[in-house]
């Protein structure tokens, strides 16, 4: 598996592969102002960082999930999170941007959690 980028012409244009030997993406956010992306894998159980660049350094900065699938991403707030659901525990988590101050917010989930989305009040 795979994280590529192409233009937006309809045309698939431009192909570039960033991120190669993933074992299971679920979800993927992005951060366009820090030119960031976040991912969850759902067979390395983690959360993972790149840039947004050709061969990038890829950060592993959750480990220790059982099944992560939706990522989302709190830019707009001072507290600048990322959002997860973990089908593995039935579970919506948060944690800081960098992995750190993580907290279970959400337990005994019934249902598979695919995406998770954020609203503003």
């Amino acid at each position: 598996y795979k994280i590529q980028r192409a233009d937006m012409d309809g045309l698939n244009s431009n192909i570039q592969d960033l991120v190669t030997g993933l074992t299971g993406p679920g979800g993927i956010a992005l951060d366009l102002v820090r030119g960031k992306m976040y991912w969850t894998d759902w067979r390395a159980n983690t959360i993972q960082r790149a840039d947004m660049a050709v061969n990038p350094t890829v950060e592993v900065l959750i480990t220790g999930l059982t099944d992560p699938l939706g990522i989302v991403l709190d830019l707009a707030s001072r507290k600048r999170k990322m959002y997860w659901a973990d089908y593995g525990t039935d579970t919506i988590e948060r944690a800081n941007l960098g992995g750190s101050k993580r907290e279970v917010l959400v337990t005994g989930l019934t249902t598979t959690v695919y995406g998770i989305a954020l609203g503003t009040r």
